[in-house]
């Protein structure tokens, strides 16, 4: 299902943003380079064709970040990290803005390795939108982007994102792990 109005309407109004990327750097802290260089490498199917629209898109989204009212946790597994689409110095790049990033008060960034144990098998990236009113699971996929909005399922995602977050890494360390992979 197309989740675009939905994502629109969560940025204006969540509070809280939980989200596991697995595949590569999550849109809201990707540079342009590495966002136009994923963005020429997905499979588009019934979304956005247009490259720097999409880039365009993801660059202003990423405003949500500096209000301090709303908290921003993000776990990125090792392997999403390493995925390089793009020259090292567009990597060096992005590695650093993760970690400019993570420094501000209402962002926290984890980084899963690939020899933590979970105790799940994650299929696929997922974000966790909460908002006054209700919130959604916006599930990566494919074929586009599927939305969760019901309290069972919203409910799973948190767990699971409980789950995972506790197997990973934070602060100086998972800093240390981004700073490392910006510097292979």
């Amino acid at each position: 299902t197309s989740s675009k109005p939905a994502l629109d309407r969560f940025l204006k109004t969540m509070t809280s943003y939980s989200g596991f990327s697995m595949a590569a750097v999550p849109g809201l802290l990707q540079v342009p380079g590495y966002a136009r260089a994923t963005a020429e490498k997905m499979p588009h199917g019934a979304g956005e064709t247009d490259v720097p629209t999409i880039v365009a898109r993801r660059m202003n989204e990423q405003s949500v970040l500096y209000d301090p009212k709303r908290a921003f946790t993000f776990v990125i597994s090792e392997s999403a990290l390493r995925y390089k689409p793009g020259p090292p110095e567009m990597m060096r790049a992005q590695m650093e803005k993760i970690n400019t990033v993570a420094t501000l008060p209402n962002v926290s960034v984890a980084v899963l390795s690939c020899a933590a144990e979970t105790g799940l098998i994650i299929q696929s990236g997922f974000a966790i939108y909460e908002a006054p009113e209700e919130s959604l699971v916006l599930v990566e996929l494919l074929g586009g982007e599927t939305v969760f909005a019901s309290e069972p399922d919203v409910q799973r995602y948190r767990d699971a994102f409980t789950q995972i977050r506790k197997a990973a890494v934070t602060g100086k360390k998972a800093a240390q792990i981004i700073s490392s992979i910006g510097r292979e």
